[in-house]
């Protein structure tokens, strides 16, 4: 007998498509379950964590209703009476309240000298650098109100007002203010 060597079968085109397609799905099958699994783990961890905040919540509820009723002031005078020589303490006089006119107050700070940067001091022209990245900005011109602030009204006298008051100063003096970085540090 004459054997005749037999071709091997080749694959066609749209089965290798469709085995190929079949174990993709079985691959997307696998990453949605593997999703599924996660994602209801991480729900079961949220609701541990829910869990845990209430009991925290609770505890701390318990926390502050014990803290007020240790904290009560007719519990706590029963405790300084029963102990006054291991805490040793006295009644609150009244002479022991002050008022705000106790408080002193802080001391004025010191004149300026002549000479130093202060509140007379003339604004002066900026002053150059030793480098010359560093440029001074130019003083900043600010217009000032066309009329000086009254002076106050005197305590006794209602009759009297403020534009019946002399000014500290001139009206023509107050015109425009120079701003001067370099002054102002």
């Amino acid at each position: 007998m004459v054997t005749t060597a037999r071709k091997p079968r080749r694959l066609s085109l749209s089965r290798s498509l469709s085995i190929l397609l079949a174990l993709a799905a079985i691959g997307a099958a696998g990453v949605v379950f593997e999703e599924k699994r996660q994602a209801s783990k991480e729900a079961r961890d949220v609701a541990k964590l829910k869990r845990k905040i209430d009991a925290e919540r609770e505890k701390i509820s318990e926390l502050n209703a014990e803290w007020s009723m240790l904290d009560q002031p007719a519990r706590l005078q029963k405790i300084v009476e029963l102990h006054p020589d291991v805490l040793k303490l006295d009644v609150m006089k009244t002479e022991q309240i002050g008022t705000i006119d106790d408080v002193p107050w802080p001391p004025p700070p010191p004149a300026p000298k002549e000479g130093e940067h202060g509140a007379e001091a003339a604004p002066s022209a900026p002053v150059a650098s030793a480098t010359p990245s560093a440029v001074a900005p130019p003083p900043v011109s600010v217009a000032a109100p066309a009329v000086a602030a009254p002076a106050p009204m005197p305590l006794g006298d209602a009759a009297e007002t403020s534009a019946d008051m002399p000014s500290d100063v001139p009206a023509d003096e107050v015109n425009e203010t120079t701003f001067s970085p370099e002054v102002a540090q």
